[in-house]
């Protein structure tokens, strides 16, 4: 048996089979797996921390104000973030490694409160690639950081949880938490399907989307901003 041939054939199948995979998802999503620009994943993350410490102190002052929500089990600084459409995780990845040197920045210890995001990607390669890229980061990390608490004999800090699922973020949206927080780049087609989401549902959320570039029908943006770029794309935040 040729041995270099058979690794020929099941090295071409292989692409066939991702490049298929991509093109179909790509067909039956409306959108591909496309990344965001450097600078708009910047500020869509700073707009995401900001958005995170608000509720986070809002959170925190409505239970020294009224003694009944002490008796909530939702711990403090628990606002979970949620990406719909992950595409390759770039975004969640880096919002995951900001997260935590926006708290060391705060003066904020992630000692009891892991940074909570959850990351949607229905088409089966990105998210592959997603969590395995994830994966080694954190393998990086946790090497990197015994080395260095060793050296300054500091106390860790919890990680991020990061967690990526391969399934329709639709079916997910009527049961997350009040003051959530949801992150998008999608199309048109999609952002059709949450707002008819939304209408089934027919009753406030208290949930905040970020999106990028594309507008959610029948929807108000409480705010609206550029991102400085080659095509001044809007980003819109909601309160849905």
């Amino acid at each position: 048996m040729d041995y270099n041939l058979l690794l020929i054939m099941i090295g071409i199948c292989g692409v066939s089979y991702i490049l298929l995979s991509l093109l179909w998802y790509t067909w039956y999503l409306g959108i591909g797996p496309t990344a965001s620009s450097h600078i708009a994943r910047q500020i869509m993350i700073k707009r995401v921390l900001e958005l995170r410490t608000q509720l986070n102190q809002q959170d925190t002052l409505d239970k020294q104000t009224q003694p009944h929500l002490t008796k909530d089990p939702k711990p403090l600084n628990s606002v979970k973030v949620y990406e719909l459409g992950s595409g390759w995780g770039g975004l969640s990845v880096s919002l995951a490694q900001q997260s935590i040197l926006y708290d060391k920045k705060q003066g904020r210890s992630r000692l009891t409160t892991p940074i909570w995001i959850q990351s949607y990607e229905l088409a089966f390669i990105p998210y592959l690639y997603s969590k395995l890229y994830w994966h080694l980061h954190q393998i990086w990390n946790k090497a990197f950081q015994a080395q260095t608490e060793a050296q300054a004999q500091t106390q860790t800090i919890l990680p991020v949880r990061l967690i990526f699922q391969n399934t329709d973020f639709i079916s997910s949206i009527a049961s997350l938490e009040a003051k959530s927080i949801l992150m998008a780049y999608l199309c048109p087609k999609q952002m059709t399907r949450i707002a008819d989401r939304l209408a089934q549902i027919n009753q406030p959320l208290g949930i905040y989307l970020l999106s990028l570039t594309f507008a959610l029908p029948g929807h108000q943006a409480i705010h609206v901003e550029r991102i400085p770029n080659v095509f001044r794309d809007p980003l819109y935040l909601y309160l849905i």
